[in-house]
């Protein structure tokens, strides 16, 4: 990209007096590029950020081994997956937070046989679905029979709905229902006590950083606590509106690798050397 980093609003000169030691980083939308990559110049910034110090997390609705290649690239220190409610400090698990058993088996008997619903019940090391798509092959998901799952051990629930009557019913419910900005239709159900804020807590806790220290990247609305609430909330250009207007400071959108310019621009003290 030609031109300045794009900041927004009133708070940027007290934002860039803050000391920041940590960068969080959404992957979907955010740090990766549309075709789920990353690019080698984001990979060239976030070694460089290393070298310097900064501390790196990933924060993601993504389940551990989804997300085992772009954790191979960075080699982030903490894991804040499954929307905070798996959460990992230098490849130890730290926190989890399954969802209530009766609810789980509650929505599992709602909607596991609904025409064009497609449900998910992903736990810390498996992921069981009813898509007739999952290939036979695939090392992650897995075709079961959800009814006979375990319902004590889930940490998110993903459904693909197309009925408004289904939706209104989920968020009745005791959890934390997550729409998605990109992909109408689709939920994610974890436990209410879970958030990427949540995530951010317990591993700021193992790591001795504070929320303040962060500089936070996403797109999403579950990105909404993190931006919210840590040191500096960087909306990307491509977000959703109410992220946009929730963040203090906009970058360039995730295919112009805005989170990697900004880190450049903002805290690296030297120009990169790529």
């Amino acid at each position: 990209p030609v031109g300045p980093m794009l900041f927004m609003k009133s708070r940027i000169e007290k934002e860039t007096k803050v000391m920041i030691k940590g960068i969080v980083m959404d992957l979907d939308q955010t740090l990766l590029h549309n075709d789920k990559q990353i690019s080698r110049y984001t990979l060239q910034v976030l070694e460089q950020a290393k070298r310097q110090g900064l501390t790196l997390f990933f924060a993601t609705g993504r389940s551990v081994m989804r997300i085992e290649n772009y954790r191979r690239q960075v080699q982030p220190e903490g894991l804040i997956c499954l929307n905070g409610g798996l959460n990992l400090w230098q490849g130890q698990r730290g926190s989890q937070y399954p969802l209530n058993p009766t609810l789980v088996k509650s929505v599992v008997e709602r909607l596991n046989g609904l025409s064009g619903c497609r449900l998910t019940l992903t736990y810390a090391e498996t992921i069981f679905t009813n898509d007739p798509q999952t290939q036979h092959d695939d090392p992650i998901y897995h075709r079961a029979d959800l009814p006979g799952c375990p319902m004590d051990s889930v940490l998110k629930i993903s459904i693909n709905l197309d009925s408004d009557q289904e939706a209104a019913w989920l968020n009745s419910l005791d959890y934390t229902c997550l729409a998605n900005a990109h992909e109408p239709g689709y939920y994610v159900l974890v436990s209410s006590v879970v958030s990427k804020l949540t995530g951010a807590r317990d591993l700021c806790r193992r790591c001795g950083l504070d929320l303040s220290e962060l500089a936070v990247f996403g797109d999403d609305f579950n990105d909404l606590p993190l931006l919210q609430n840590c040191g500096i909330g960087i909306a990307v250009m491509n977000a959703h509106p109410e992220v946009k207007a929730a963040a203090s400071q906009i970058c360039f959108s995730n295919e112009q690798d805005g989170p990697a310019h900004w880190i450049a621009e903002v805290l690296l003290k030297e120009k990169p050397e790529f």
